[in-house]
């Protein structure tokens, strides 16, 4: 699995824990942290695909 790919996963891990969250209304802090998780990989997979990663 490249990077892209593995990327891509745990994006898709992290969204759908954000929507449980919201569904369960848990705690606030909870969801703002995977959102922020989620921002943080988001934008991970732009500078990859942009071809302008660094680690």
């Amino acid at each position: 699995m490249n990077e892209k790919e593995k990327l891509e996963e745990k994006i898709e891990v992290l969204r759908l824990r954000m929507y449980e969250l919201y569904d369960q209304n848990l705690s606030e802090e909870e969801l703002l942290q995977v959102s922020r998780d989620l921002d943080e990989l988001l934008n991970k997979l732009r500078r990859l695909t942009r071809g302008c990663y660094s680690q």
